[in-house]
């Protein structure tokens, strides 16, 4: 009773801490525009948000369908929304020691757990309103499903498996990869194989139905001659190190001292993952950390990264955050390194400690360094200072959305800014832009990621070159400029 007292202590402190570090600075940057795109989505009419399910390009259908009405009740509140990522991401920490418990043992799944409530790109992603953290939770609890119905034959959790794998596709379409990382993780334990095969077979035939909407329309995306993902090409093994990069230090680059190789952040996590996957534990063959349960982890890491690969190779789509379900699979490895190394030798703290000293130093960068654009912020300033006559030109055009989120009365004054492109002209943007501007004297340049529409800078050029600059700020993410056209232009272009 003691060492369980001492068990659910740990747990309480632990989920404690999680929480903590995922609700501490929850609204301190703007929602940027993927954020409020979730908002829109979301809130928009029913029947518009339910075509989402087949229409082409539309990803996270279900997602938006399932926070429609948090999203309705609290309205435009950044703390609130952001709420329901925070929650995602605790009952992720708890899966991750419910799930890995039995690949690796109590104490490496505890480990596990306890990287999970530390790591920064957990953190930073159970602050985001996108669902993410809800398909990291998701998978893990799939996973969980999957190893009640395969490894120990409760045929009644194929059923919850295909349910939630089936939703799973329709919170983000490229958790499908894991189902046939789940079925060649089979091949694994070929004894329980042989013995539930048709199990087996049935739950994974049963995927064909669910996903067919899907199919319908990726199969068309995949093959179209013109359709761009706006992701460039990434080689397999730089989508290792990539992920690798991120599940040890969160999504900023940590600056190490003198020249010393950006390699070395990941080089702690790996020496544990190595450590986990090579050093066979004192436990029974088929017990936790044996060595088919090892392979399996290093299959649930690699195996979707190989087939996001293969799917890139016509159609570019790899970025970290859409593999963020795998992350668990390397935290287990890692955890039961640190419990090997542990147990061998004190050195075995060593390299744990670096480990987590690095999370904190990652979350750390992420408090110290907003990179989200401060549409907040902007609006604030310039709704406060702009006249009733002037325009504000948004460059590029989407953050439309971002900025009626935060002043939803300033809709009349918004301007969309040209997108000339790289073989635009200087004289064709001016032209464009004084018949957009409608006469207007005065015009608030709003300019955030531009260079993606506008790589020459023609707007700003033809502003810079046109009119006078009466001020220029920097907002983290955005610089809006103020501008004063000469009255000729007021009527606009002959």
């Amino acid at each position: 009773m003691r060492k369980e007292g001492r068990h659910a202590l740990v747990w309480i402190v632990m989920l404690g801490m999680a929480f903590a570090l995922r609700v501490w600075g929850l609204e301190a940057q703007s929602l940027w525009r993927d954020e409020v795109d979730t908002v829109r989505f979301a809130t928009q009419p029913l029947p518009a948000l339910l075509r989402m399910f087949i229409t082409p390009g539309h990803n996270g259908a279900l997602y938006y369908l399932l926070i429609r009405p948090w999203a309705l009740f609290f309205g435009p509140n950044d703390f609130a929304l952001r709420y329901t990522a925070v929650l995602g991401g605790v009952m992720a920490v708890a899966l991750t020691y419910r799930v890995l418990r039995r690949w690796v043992g109590q104490e490496p799944a505890t480990l596990a757990a306890l990287f999970m409530a530390v790591s920064p790109y957990a953190i930073w992603y159970s602050q985001e309103l996108r669902m993410y953290a809800w398909i990291l939770a998701l998978a893990l609890a799939a996973t969980w499903c999957w190893m009640r119905a395969f490894w120990d034959g409760q045929n009644r959790f194929w059923v919850l498996y295909v349910t939630l794998m089936a939703a799973g596709i329709y919170m983000h379409f490229l958790l499908a990869l894991l189902i046939p990382t789940h079925f060649l993780l089979t091949w694994l334990f070929p004894h329980r194989l042989r013995a539930r095969w048709p199990a087996v077979v049935l739950a994974y035939l049963s995927f064909t139905l669910p996903y067919w909407p899907l199919a319908w329309w990726q199969q068309k995306l995949l093959f179209s001659p013109t359709f761009q993902t706006g992701h460039p090409f990434v080689p397999w093994p730089e989508m290792i190190i990539k992920l690798l990069t991120v599940f040890s230090s969160g999504i900023h680059r940590i600056a190490l001292p003198g020249d010393l190789p950006q390699g070395l952040v990941v080089s702690p996590l790996l020496f544990l993952v190595f450590s986990g996957l090579l050093l066979s534990p004192e436990t029974h063959v088929a017990g936790p950390g044996s060595w088919p349960r090892r392979a399996g982890l290093a299959g649930w890491f690699l195996l979707p990264t190989v087939g996001l690969y293969l799917i890139s190779l016509e159609l570019p789509l790899f970025t970290e955050r859409y593999l963020i379900w795998t992350m668990p699979a390397v935290y287990g490895l890692a955890a039961l390194g640190a419990w090997q190394l542990i147990r061998r030798h004190p050195a075995g703290w060593f390299p744990l400690a670096l480990s987590l000293v690095l999370f904190v130093v990652g979350i750390g960068y992420q408090v110290r360094y907003p990179i989200k654009p401060d549409m907040r912020g902007v609006t604030t300033y310039v709704e406060s200072q702009r006249g009733p006559g002037s325009k504000v030109l948004l460059h590029l055009g989407y953050l439309i959305h971002a900025y009626t989120y935060y002043a939803p009365d300033s809709r009349p004054a918004l301007v969309e800014a040209p997108a000339p492109g790289p073989l635009g002209t200087l004289e064709q943007t001016g032209q464009d832009l004084l018949r957009r501007l409608g006469g207007a004297t005065e015009v608030w340049l709003v300019e955030s990621e531009s260079a993606m529409w506008d790589p020459k800078g023609l707007v700003r050029q033809w502003l810079d070159q046109n009119a006078e600059v009466l001020e220029d700020r920097q907002f983290v993410g955005i610089r809006v400029t103020r501008y004063r056209l000469p009255s000729k232009n007021i009527n606009g272009p002959p």
